[in-house]
């Protein structure tokens, strides 16, 4: 547990200049996350953090701000416990109740977390406080189903850091290298507990090959003859046999991932022998 002078958590009853349960904030935010965009589009955000409590609640030194605490606590009592009553909480903040109503609505659509994807060096801190305070403020339904722990991310054998210069920031991936293409090079590359080494040759190799996948799809689409439905009896023997093949790589790949398999699945694999036996149709065809 750690104190400090700045920051959200619980004041020291003793000293009311430290925080103590400093990581109260980076542990169910995911919480305020389900809410958080109609709470700014209705213009709740300025009265819950600004104009009505803003610099009164945060900045408390002393016990003229219960109102205002009440307030608050009312609030996210009702929109993450159901707890209270939502006209009331409405009518402390002036806005409708169907607003309240639909904000407790939304919560209770998208929690609990299914998942949380973090780094093994956070269990002893993160991590803890992410159980802890779910189990001590919401009901079971809402606690989180799975942490899934990864590995660290090097790029050409080396660790990432400013001062190499070589970090890849990851809004960056897209615009360059395109989300498919990085999400086919990532399942191959690596696994969860696994470090991942990006190394731009093999995206580049990986890359070459999608593009003649893409071009080859895009080939028998303009030849062929679209149609919703495929009549597999009636179709050639290798008609048949390259149906069954795709069926089969979508079969064992999709059982890979609901299982985590993700490279051990080898679906680069599959994907490749799917565009090589998709190649090798296409030209006995022609």
């Amino acid at each position: 547990m750690r104190e400090e002078e700045g920051g959200l958590g619980t004041r020291l009853p003793w000293d009311p200049d430290w925080i103590i349960e400093s990581l109260s904030d980076s542990t169910i935010y995911m919480a305020y996350y389900t809410i958080a965009h109609k709470v700014r589009s209705s213009g709740l955000d300025r009265k819950l953090g600004g104009e009505f409590a803003g610099g009164r609640v945060i900045n408390s030194r002393g016990g003229n701000d219960r109102d205002a605490l009440n307030a608050i606590m009312a609030f996210f009592n009702y929109v993450f416990l159901g707890e209270g009553d939502p006209g009331h909480v409405a009518e402390l903040f002036g806005v409708s109740r169907e607003l309240v109503e639909d904000l407790r609505n939304e919560f209770d659509y998208w929690y609990p977390v299914d998942e949380r994807h973090s780094g093994p060096d956070l269990i002893s801190s993160h991590l803890s406080f992410f159980v802890f305070h779910h189990v001590a403020i919401f009901p079971e339904k809402y606690w989180p189903r799975a942490i899934t722990f990864n590995e660290y991310v090097i790029r050409e054998g080396m660790k990432m850091s400013r001062s190499l210069g070589n970090v890849l920031p990851l809004p960056y991936i897209p615009r360059k290298y395109s989300t498919d293409l990085a999400r086919l090079y990532l399942a191959s590359a690596t696994d969860l507990d696994s470090t991942l080494d990006w190394r731009e040759d093999d995206v580049a190799s990986v890359a070459s090959r999608l593009v003649r996948f893409w071009s080859l799809a895009n080939n028998i689409i303009k030849e062929g003859r679209p149609s919703t439905s495929v009549d597999v009896r009636g179709a050639s023997l290798i008609t048949q046999w390259l149906i069954s093949k795709v069926n089969k790589a979508i079969r064992d790949s999709t059982i890979d991932m609901d299982n985590e398999n993700i490279r051990g699945g080898t679906h680069l694999r599959r994907f490749l022998t799917c565009s090589r036996q998709l190649r090798s149709t296409w030209r006995l065809r022609a």
